[in-house]
């Protein structure tokens, strides 16, 4: 069971792509990139989450001092 369990979180890609020269990227530099596929929008703010959990720890006071961008973002829109 616990074999089964490690295969799925090793496998780099799924099933569906594993023999083809698909790439994966994740994430956005800013939340301004969204703006460009729907131009009603408007960004309203944006901040990171590690701004927003220092609140609450020490390790989110650390991570907004250190790694400003490299945690998840909050963004706000207007459409």
């Amino acid at each position: 069971m616990y074999r089964d369990q490690l295969k799925v979180l090793l496998r780099q890609y799924p099933d569906a792509v594993k023999y083809t020269k698909a790439s994966f990227g994740w994430g956005t530099k800013s939340g301004k990139e969204y703006l460009e596929l729907e131009p009603r929008m408007t960004l309203v703010s944006e901040r990171s989450y590690n701004e927003e959990m220092k609140k609450y720890s020490i390790r989110g006071k650390l991570f907004a001092i250190i790694g400003k961008n490299i945690n998840n973002r909050l963004a706000v829109y207007k459409w």
